[in-house]
């Protein structure tokens, strides 16, 4: 059998194993770093989706012919990540501002629908955040962002969300808007410089 793991040759001996699970299993716990996993895989020169991969893990080892392995990283997946974060921190600002402009200025039923919009945008960035700090290990606590743990505008950031949808219960759109503007704009701008040096700091690692 032939394996490649990222272009190289590897030799490996499948020995009593008969289905390409087992097999690939004692070769990532063998073979892989700590936070290293498969990106893309080939098998007998056929690329398979990772949809198909589970049932492709039934396959008896008897009849593979080669198996071509990419990796990448956690690390490097959540620098990727970050590093493509300011546009979309740059456009989420954009739409906070004018969620807040519409409660101001648009009906009630106008506005909200535009707050739908912000809402799925501040649900996806927060769990970008959560994310790169989850699979990475991060410890927010003794991370710091001029001079504040960033665990604080962590804290800072949910309290703002909290408050801003205390007054969309209660239906006060001008305080609404004042959150958005005043409070939360800021704050993510604020965050743009935090993610920064949370990818800067996994490119030191």
């Amino acid at each position: 059998m032939i394996i490649k793991l990222n272009g190289e040759d590897v030799l490996w001996d499948p020995k009593d194993q008969a289905e390409l699970g087992s097999l690939l299993e004692e070769f990532v716990s063998k073979r892989f770093f700590r936070d290293e996993f498969i990106a893309k895989i080939k098998i007998n020169g056929e690329e398979i989706p990772e949809d198909v991969m589970l049932t492709m893990k039934m396959k008896p080892v008897a009849d593979v012919q080669s198996i071509e392995i990419n990796t990448d990283t956690f690390r490097a997946v959540s620098i990727r990540a970050l590093d493509s974060m300011d546009e979309y921190v740059e456009g989420l600002v954009g739409l906070v501002e004018q969620s807040a402009d519409k409660f101001r200025t648009d009906d009630e039923t106008s506005a909200n629908k535009n707050f739908i919009n912000c809402v799925e945008g501040l649900q996806t960035f927060i769990g970008i955040i959560d994310k790169v700090k989850n699979i990475n290990g991060l410890d927010f606590e003794s991370m710091k962002h001029s001079g504040i743990a960033v665990s604080v505008k962590e804290q800072e950031l949910l309290q703002v969300l909290n408050t801003l949808f205390a007054s969309q219960k209660s239906r006060d759109w001008i305080s609404l808007a004042d959150i958005l503007e005043y409070e939360l704009a800021p704050l993510i701008v604020e965050w743009k410089e935090i993610l920064r040096s949370i990818a800067n700091g996994l490119r030191a690692v």
